[in-house]
């Protein structure tokens, strides 16, 4: 799409020569101009000409949107319960100074053998985290891929199942630890 205006005229005898580009986007909609965008001002790579907004109407982009607000939901949902598990660990600390510096000779080989419990929980819940924040980003990237046409909805649909498979897993580790 060419973006144009008016142009004035200031003497019969000017005459300007410059490439035309023509700017087109990815998805129909209507091209919204930025506030104080000047006609003739020199732009360069990277400048911002405009955007796109785009037709609502269009059941893909409808689609999309919709399956974009429901990844962002799941991430905001999972990123919610790592902070409810730094909490918890946080709390499980305290615990266990506290026994600790309550426990006798037994109370202290006891809390040994808990914190020894506690550090493998921990670290399987750490893996389990650390394998669902990849799979999450793997299906934003499938996502984007999908989107643009470059993967099918079945290499999409493999991305979103390991995400579930790794959801899966960081849930029991999150279980065994509590």
């Amino acid at each position: 799409m060419l973006v144009y205006h008016e142009t004035r005229q200031i003497t019969t005898q000017a005459f300007i020569n410059a490439p035309v580009v023509t700017v087109r986007a990815p998805i129909p909609g209507r091209i919204v101009l930025p506030v104080g965008l000047q006609v003739g001002r020199r732009v360069g790579k990277g400048d911002e000409l405009g955007t796109v907004e785009a037709d609502t109407e269009n059941p893909r982009i409808s689609e999309l949107t919709g399956l974009i607000a429901g990844l962002v939901a799941q991430r905001n949902t999972r990123q919610s319960e790592i902070e409810s598990i730094n909490v918890q660990f946080v709390h499980r600390r305290k615990e266990l100074v506290g026994q600790r510096q309550r426990a006798g000779v037994q109370q202290v080989a006891d809390v040994q053998g808990a914190r020894a419990s506690l550090a493998v929980a921990m670290a399987d819940l750490e893996r389990a985290n650390a394998a669902l924040k990849e799979s999450q980003r793997r299906v934003e990237r499938a996502d984007n891929l999908r989107s643009s046409g470059f993967i099918s909805p079945a290499a999409f649909d493999t991305a979103k199942a390991e995400e579930d498979q790794a959801r899966a897993a960081q849930e029991t580790a999150q279980r065994a630890e509590g």
